[in-house]
């Protein structure tokens, strides 16, 4: 029997940490994305602290390790507090 893919929700921001967990568990170095995906180190390690790099880099990241992401249209829903953030695993989340 097939696994069922695994969806990384990126509307939830957790792409940039699924991406770093995706990575370590398969024991792979940022270094060895970066040098097989075309991206830089540095790009690598921003993308997996959740920094402003453009979604062709993340869509790249993902790619290497046979993920898509996938971008769907949300429900509407109705914002209470537009500045509400909070930290995961290290990387600081905005909601809007």
């Amino acid at each position: 029997m097939k696994k069922k893919p695994r969806e990384i929700n990126i509307s939830e921001m957790f792409v940039c940490r699924d991406l770093h967990d995706i990575r370590q568990t398969k024991g792979i170095s940022r270094k060895d994305v970066a040098e097989e995906t075309g991206l830089s180190e540095s790009m690598v390690s921003n993308i997996e602290n959740g920094q402003n790099v453009g979604f062709h880099n993340i869509v790249a990241y993902a790619d290497y390790f046979g993920y898509d992401v996938i971008l769907r249209k949300k429900k509407p829903t109705k914002i209470v507090d537009t500045s509400a953030e909070e930290t995961i695993g290290g990387v600081k989340c905005i909601y809007f």
